[in-house]
């Protein structure tokens, strides 16, 4: 059996998220303490193409914390921060410097594996970013540009973007108290990043062939069924969520060329992304038999989408000849970013 097969890769730029800022806090200070807000402004034009082999390189967003202040000269004087990240989300490579020159490096963690010391109020302690805003007399801000690298082949989604936290202590003057519990802002930077809705998939396995027919009858087919391998898939890997659609071009019948009477054909079944579909249930030829709306497969192992064809009919008593065939096609398309497909495709087996 002929497969065509057609992946429409659009690479179209799907911007995600607008750059934006939070202030929710697992923790918040208590009243008459020490804190700070972050703010994070980046620059548009920050592009990221998952199958790229540079990844995105030197992205310099500029971070900005606000100390906490009260009456009569009560501000906050030190803080003492780490940068974090959501469990599970990909390995981003991240470079602090603060307002004078001094770089931090290794200060991003994983919000549930930050180390148990970190933050902590020393200027000595390694893994943690430290910054003295001064007296009462000195700025109330200080931007930190922070330098990030995605490493090629990082699974990013379209349409979300990448965001880290902090989580702080300080050391307050003039009547505000230390925080040496470590409080927690989320979303305190959020990267404005067009990520390329990106696509790419192929057929993996032989020609769906279901061998030497002519002996076969269609009453023996219920005991010992006839069907092609099962470990034919369409492999695909995406950035978003697709669609797949499958049509035949003989309505799935198999059939000898020049085929002109019922005895030139032989009807199967096909099985495809957890559906079954026949000449019974789909007779006009080239019309979608199949279609989903498939959840995003990643960018790593992606989706395998198994694809298995039965006999129906035996070819017994049929017309001679050396082959009988019919067509598939399969179309494969991202979806826009605010689609996020409704089904599992790569969750389907056969047969």
């Amino acid at each position: 059996m002929k497969m065509t097969f057609k992946s429409k890769c659009i690479r179209a730029l799907l911007p995600l998220a607008a750059m934006a800022w939070g202030t929710q806090a697992h923790a918040a200070p208590p009243s008459g303490s020490c804190g700070v807000t972050g703010t994070a402004v980046a620059s548009t034009g920050i592009y990221y193409d998952p199958f790229g082999t540079t990844g995105l390189q030197q992205a310099t967003i500029p971070l900005t914390l606000t100390r906490t202040t009260g009456s009569g000269g009560a501000k906050t004087q030190e803080v003492y921060f780490v940068l974090t990240q959501p469990a599970g989300s990909p390995a981003y490579q991240v470079q602090a410097t603060e307002p004078g020159g001094s770089t931090y490096t290794n200060v991003l963690y994983y919000e549930n594996a930050v180390p148990a010391n970190l933050p902590t109020i020393s200027t000595n302690t390694s893994g943690q970013i430290a910054y003295i805003f001064g007296g009462a007399s000195q700025p109330d801000t200080a931007t930190f540009n922070i330098l990030v690298t995605v490493p090629p082949g990082t699974d990013l989604s379209a349409g979300k973007p990448i965001t880290f936290g902090i989580r702080y202590v300080c050391k307050g003057t003039g009547g505000l108290s230390n925080v040496e519990t470590p409080t927690d802002q989320s979303n305190a930077v959020t990267i404005d990043v067009h990520v390329l809705s990106a696509l790419r998939t192929y057929y993996a396995g032989s020609t769906l062939d279901f061998g030497e027919i002519g002996n076969i009858s269609t009453a023996s087919l219920g005991a010992a069924p006839r069907r092609t391998s099962p470990s034919n898939y369409v492999s695909v890997l995406s950035s978003g969520a697709y669609g797949v659609t499958l049509s035949s071009a003989n309505g799935f019948l198999l059939k000898k060329p020049g085929a002109a009477t019922a005895d030139d054909q032989v009807a199967y079944q096909l099985k495809f992304l957890g559906m079954s579909v026949d000449h019974a249930s789909n007779p006009t030829p080239g019309t979608t038999a199949i279609s989903r709306s498939c959840q995003r497969a990643g960018l790593n192992s992606g989706n395998q989408l198994y694809i298995q064809g039965t006999l129906e009919e035996g070819g017994q008593g049929k017309n001679p000849s050396p082959t009988y065939s019919d067509t598939l096609t399969i179309t494969v398309t991202p979806l826009i970013s605010t689609d996020s497909g409704t089904d599992a495709c790569g969750s389907y087996s056969v047969p």
